[in-house]
């Protein structure tokens, strides 16, 4: 208890001495007061800020049906990082400088000055709409430097940006139009060299049929006839034959002639052996009439023999050369094929992106028209950005504001000159303690 009230006590004495010195307390909080607007009213001492406001008005202009692409042209969210874009900044950086003789600023503690506000007029959850009407905000050090900079920008940002919709159509068809050319020619090419391939492979099949039958007749199978047959007509616009011969099944081929050589050959041989088999038993008769012939007509059977030997030898190296042919000619078929079927699809992928071209140029030149765009500039020049309110010099600065430094000077007042009387009270108990004691 005793602790408890000595403690209410020194609470009781700290708080009666706060209002004995109620009057230098309020006194020393005053003069702070009084100093801080004297301070601020002295021009230069320190920095102030202007702010002035502005408003723009976005013009909309009508789309065109299934244009979706266009709808991302000129709502006014589109605006907003153009009306802040480091060129036109920059360019108002440079004409504030040039006006007032200010040394260089920092660009990037410059542009912080520029705001643009854009309201959600409609939001259903699935597609947002913003409205029309834009808020720039800017500030500067003088009434006049305000309005000079939001003068400046307004300005800037209208004639930069006034046309984007036409610009931006101007693009578009510029683009469209080159593309479309680029795809034109490059199809043609392309459709020439398809063709090309084309007549090419016809005539190669060709040539690999006739060695295939050449080497070996056979009939032709129906699904390679209609192969042949759907690449084109019997003869083309470079008169290249492309008929394959009928009646091949009706000669003999290499490979069958080599067969009957090597039959004849095995005939002509059993013949010769025979032949020889009865030379020997005439030796051992006395007459030598039948001998003669005997020997002459094996002699012929020889020279037969060897002749047959010799066209066999023909043959199997025409039949390795036909093969080699054959070969080749496989392939430069499966290439030309592989070529075709490319170019086939490169012609077809270049012809869908002719029409979408066609298409887009088409509504892009529509499009021309509504935002009054001919040729390669505006017909009848029309801002789509209106400046509803302009820039008014402001009377009254933002920055620093006297009530706002009054009351931070009537609270920092307050707690300094409290604490000060505080601290002597507190200090003077210890003094008087310590002079007791030591008494």
């Amino acid at each position: 208890m005793t602790a408890t009230n000595s403690t209410s006590d020194t609470f009781a004495e700290y708080v009666l001495t706060i209002w004995q010195k109620k009057y230098l307390i309020l006194g020393v909080t005053f003069l702070l007061i009084l100093i801080s607007i004297v301070v601020l009213s002295i021009k230069g001492l320190v920095s102030e800020r202007y702010e002035v406001h502005s408003a723009i008005y976005i013009n909309q202009p009508p789309q065109l049906t299934g244009m979706n692409y266009y709808q991302m042209m000129t709502p006014a969210m589109s605006f907003e990082p153009l009306l802040t874009s480091d060129d036109l900044i920059q360019e108002v950086k440079r004409q504030y400088e040039e006006k007032f003789k200010i040394r260089e600023i920092k660009f990037e503690l410059f542009k912080k000055r520029f705001k643009v506000k854009t309201e959600i007029a409609e939001d259903t959850g699935v597609r947002r709409r913003y409205s029309p009407v834009m808020s720039l905000t800017t500030y500067g050090k003088t009434p006049e430097e305000a309005r000079f900079i939001m003068e400046r920008w307004v300005a800037g940002a209208i004639k930069r940006y006034g046309d984007l919709p036409a610009q931006s159509v101007k693009f578009y068809l510029d683009f469209y139009r080159s593309s479309l050319g680029e795809t034109q020619t490059l199809l043609k090419q392309k459709e020439q060299e398809y063709v090309k391939v084309k007549w090419e492979l016809h005539a190669k099949m060709k040539e690999l049929i006739e060695k295939e039958n050449i080497l070996a007749p056979t009939n032709i199978p129906l699904d390679l006839q209609k192969r042949v047959l759907e690449l084109g007509t019997a003869r083309t616009a470079q008169n290249v034959d492309v008929n394959i011969q009928q009646g091949v099944t009706e000669r003999t081929g290499l490979l069958t002639e080599l067969a009957q050589q090597d039959i004849e050959i095995a005939h002509l041989k059993g013949t010769l052996a025979s032949l020889e088999q009865s030379l020997e038993k005439l030796k051992k008769t006395p007459s030598d009439l039948n001998k003669t012939d005997l020997i002459t007509l094996i002699e012929d059977t020889k020279h037969d023999l060897a002749a047959a030997e010799a066209k066999r030898e023909a043959l199997q190296k025409k039949i390795e050369q036909t093969d080699n042919e054959i070969t080749k000619l496989q392939k430069v078929v499966t290439e030309l094929e592989l070529r075709f079927e490319s170019l086939g699809r490169e012609v077809d992928a270049l012809r869908k992106k002719f029409e979408l071209f066609s298409r887009l140029k088409n509504e892009a030149e529509a499009f021309a028209g509504i935002t009054h765009f001919q040729g390669d500039y505006p017909a009848n020049y029309r801002s789509e950005l209106r400046l509803v309110a302009g820039p008014v010099t402001p009377e009254i600065r933002v920055y620093p504001k006297r009530s706002v430094f009054a009351l931070i000077a009537l609270v920092v007042g307050l707690f300094l000159t409290t604490l000060f009387v505080v601290l002597n009270k507190y200090l003077t108990d210890i003094a008087l303690k310590t002079s007791r004691t030591s008494g």
